[in-house]
């Protein structure tokens, strides 16, 4: 909720002014969330599978109480989610977007689909013409990323499921 209204005050302020249309930011919320945390989720386990490969005795998931093994895992945690979790935002904006017109390419997904209409995947890329189109949609990108991990945090790390399961007493 309170990534939401801070999209819509910052939309209202500088976006709605400029020309950037809600849609563009729901669209941007939307592929954040879901294509963000698709490449969060399996690009982590690659990095973590190669922390544990560099560092048997002292990674993310196996930790010694000695100083030198919780300064590396402090370094291998603040890596991995911050590493992988921003590139995950930050990629569909930069592979999306084009500045103008003339910049959209004619096929998609190396060549093999057309990308000329809406129909096809040339509603995949999208004209970012002033900063301002690209700010905004970049702060939708991470709002969608951070509610899909928060509900994904909700479910898998508490007994949330077990309760919606349980029948009520009455």
């Amino acid at each position: 909720l309170t990534s939401s209204l801070v999209i819509l005050f910052a939309w209202s302020r500088v976006g709605k002014p400029n020309g950037v249309r809600p849609g563009l930011l729901a669209v941007f919320f939307l592929s954040g969330g879901i294509l963000g945390v698709i490449f969060a989720m399996i690009f982590e386990v690659f990095e973590e599978s190669g922390w544990n490969g560099i560092s048997r005795g002292c990674n993310m998931t196996h930790m010694i109480a000695t100083p030198d093994c919780e300064a590396l895992a402090a370094v291998m945690w603040i890596l991995t989610p911050g590493l992988i979790e921003e590139t995950g935002k930050a990629l569909w904006l930069f592979f999306r977007f084009r500045r103008s017109p003339d910049q959209l390419p004619s096929h998609c997904c190396l060549g093999i689909f057309p990308a000329s209409h809406s129909y096809d995947c040339g509603c995949w890329y999208k004209l970012a013409p002033t900063p301002y189109h690209v700010v905004l949609s970049a702060l939708a990108a991470g709002a969608g990323f951070e509610c899909l991990e928060n509900v994904k945090y909700v479910f898998v790390n508490t007994d949330a499921l077990e309760r919606l399961r349980a029948p009520r007493g009455g």
